[in-house]
């Protein structure tokens, strides 16, 4: 019997998600396990495995790729050898018959993208009279075109449509800025669509376009969930960051390939502070009903990374072991996936406190929100040098000197843990940081 293939939840909230596109073709024999297409929901693309075994039939009114398409949706069937379609999936299939093994038949049915239907319908032309000579049979613009005699038709549609393609970056850009790139002339190879080829092609005025994107709206939902989940209170301190920012200089100046970033020296510090502080070292649990405790080895760091698509938050995993050449190595790895589209799911799981910096904005101190559900985040903010009194050894030989500083806003969930404990971590983290002394 056909196997119904379904577009799935990935998430809580998630009520439809992004097709990305197929990995297997049309007629293709399929495996359990492999990878049978592409998604993107609650913020991340991820390869969704077969969970059967058969012969692919993708139906004729399953989504195009990169369209918006409601959990649950039908996409296709897993056939048995010999089996055909049922009968509410119409449309041509590839299938053994009374010819023979391995033989195909070739057989009307009219199947088509619904941009063909449409044409068809604008023409009066009946789809159930062509044989399609597209993939598995499905009727095409030209087919369309040689059956209507018209010329004028046929050169407006390219000879190689049926395989176009486009980046990733591409076709999220041109959802943003509402173009069909399947109009454009790509500049890639084979005619691959980049996304300098929308950029191009974009003549609309700044702020044009799709501004609240199925990413962005994702990240909307999780934001609310999260202020609507926690009680979140915001510790602000500062540091001496002296120490980190000669610690940088020398990696530098020593022509080591890797510079670890701020971020990833207060990665590795916080993991050690977690150690000592068993109160922060806690994630909300499915119902949020209780909290679960984590082992050291188990305190895996977020990354809150700026994207064009919007706030991602790769988790760094095994921190507190590792050394800051790893962990430096893997934040620009996650980073890369992030900005790129291709984070999955799984790399955004499992954090028990997330990071967020934006001292390269020049902020100094601000209200991170807490990337649920974990119970904490931390605000990284801009480092500045400020004149302090230095603690004299004698009375009389009190000094100011020129020192780094650096602002930390640490939000934590007051349902989860107190403020006096959220304070003794903060204090605990600061005094880590300030005695700072690392090597790669």
């Amino acid at each position: 019997m056909a196997e119904e293939i379904r577009f799935p939840r990935l998430g809580w909230s998630m009520e439809d998600g992004r097709f990305v596109g197929w990995l297997k073709e049309d007629g293709q024999g399929v495996r359990e396990g492999e990878p049978l297409f592409e998604m993107e929901g609650e913020k991340a693309v991820q390869e969704i495995e077969s969970i059967g075994s058969g012969t692919l039939y993708r139906s004729p009114k399953g989504p195009e790729p990169d369209t918006v398409v409601p959990v649950g949706f039908l996409l296709g069937y897993l056939l048995a050898p010999g089996e055909l379609p049922p009968d509410d999936a119409s449309g041509p299939m590839k299938s053994q018959s009374a010819e023979g093994p391995g033989e195909q038949t070739q057989r009307p049915g009219g199947a088509a993208s619904p941009s063909v239907r449409r044409l068809a319908r604008e023409l009066g032309v009946d789809l159930q009279s062509i044989v399609g000579t597209g993939r598995s049979g499905r009727v095409t613009k030209q087919d369309i075109a040689r059956e209507d005699g018209s010329a004028k038709i046929a050169a407006t549609v390219p000879v190689d449509a049926k395989r176009l393609r486009a980046t990733p970056r591409a076709r999220r850009l041109a959802e943003r800025l509402g173009i069909d790139w399947q109009g454009l002339v790509g500049s890639g190879r084979g005619g691959r669509i980049r996304e300098a080829d929308v950029q191009r092609s974009s003549s609309a005025p700044k702020g044009a376009g799709k501004l609240f994107t199925q990413r962005r709206r994702a990240i909307a939902d999780r934001l609310r969930y999260s202020r609507d989940r926690t009680i979140p209170v915001t510790l602000h301190t500062r540091c001496d960051s002296t120490a980190l920012v000669n610690y940088r200089q020398t990696i530098k100046s020593s022509g080591s390939p890797i510079v670890p970033s701020f971020t990833d020296i207060i990665a590795q510090q916080i993991a050690i502070v977690l150690a000592q502080h068993p109160s922060m070292r806690v994630r909300w649990n499915g119902d949020q009903s209780d909290l679960m405790l984590l082992e050291p080895e188990a305190c895996h760091v977020g990354l809150a990374v700026d994207t064009p698509e919007g706030l991602l938050v790769p988790v760094i995993r095994d921190v507190f072991n590792a050394k800051l050449e790893r962990i430096a190595t893997e934040s620009q790895r996650l980073i890369g996936l992030a900005r790129s589209g291709r984070l999955t799911r799984a790399q955004m799981d499992g954090g028990v406190i997330t990071l967020t910096n934006l001292g390269s904005y020049g902020i100094d101190a601000f209200t991170p929100i807490i990337n649920y559900p974990e119970i904490a985040i931390l605000g990284i903010g801009a480092i500045r040098p400020e004149p302090i009194f230095v603690e004299p050894q004698r009375v009389d030989a009190q000094r100011i000197d020129v020192r780094q500083v650096m602002s930390l806003s640490l939000t934590f969930d007051h349902a989860a843990v107190d403020g006096a404990p959220a304070a003794a971590f903060l204090k605990s983290l600061v005094g880590t940081l300030e005695g700072f002394s690392a090597s790669l």
